[in-house]
């Protein structure tokens, strides 16, 4: 009989959330790479690096965000209930 150690959707999760530590890395590593070859080719050192640099960054916390939103956005916490979490609209009398 074989060990299951994460059965059915739990592994499916657990892929998931770990890809998810390699987003932001990556895409920094992916807009140094793409930066510093651009720069070497045209010779714009250090510009184009930082650029990418900043555009990989920028890049990964938006991934990773997006990410993060399918296991902890506002939307997934059970608001007890009697509690209001709408701002009732300000309406003038008729």
């Amino acid at each position: 009989m074989p060990l299951k150690l994460f059965p059915g959707e739990g592994f499916r999760k657990v892929a998931e959330l770990s890809s998810l530590a390699l987003m932001l890395p990556s895409s920094i590593a992916v807009g140094l790479f793409f930066g510093y070859f651009l720069d070497k080719w045209l010779g714009t050192h250090p510009w184009l690096l930082l650029i990418f640099l900043l555009l990989g960054i920028a890049s990964g916390l938006m991934s990773l965000l997006r990410g993060l939103s399918k296991y902890g956005g506002p939307d997934s916490i059970e608001q007890p209930e009697g509690t209001e979490t709408d701002v009732p609209e300000n309406r003038p009398a008729d």
